[in-house]
């Protein structure tokens, strides 16, 4: 079994690389979930994990 730290720092890559990708700043991405960007900046750094709900959020925003 994989290390939860290590499974947050790979899902904080993935958001980011999803971020990036769909040409969307932290403080976008933080809005999407009413949060602040040091939030979405600790998601994507692996410090913490991430909650299905603002997952789900981030994924459905229209591109």
């Amino acid at each position: 079994m994989t290390n939860p730290t290590i499974q947050r720092r790979r899902l904080g890559i993935a958001l980011k690389r999803a971020r990036e990708a769909a040409k969307m700043t932290q403080d976008e991405a933080a809005l999407v979930i009413d949060a602040a960007a040091s939030k979405i900046s600790r998601l994507e750094l692996g410090q913490s994990g991430v909650r299905s709900m603002d997952l789900n959020a981030l994924l459905a925003r229209p591109r």
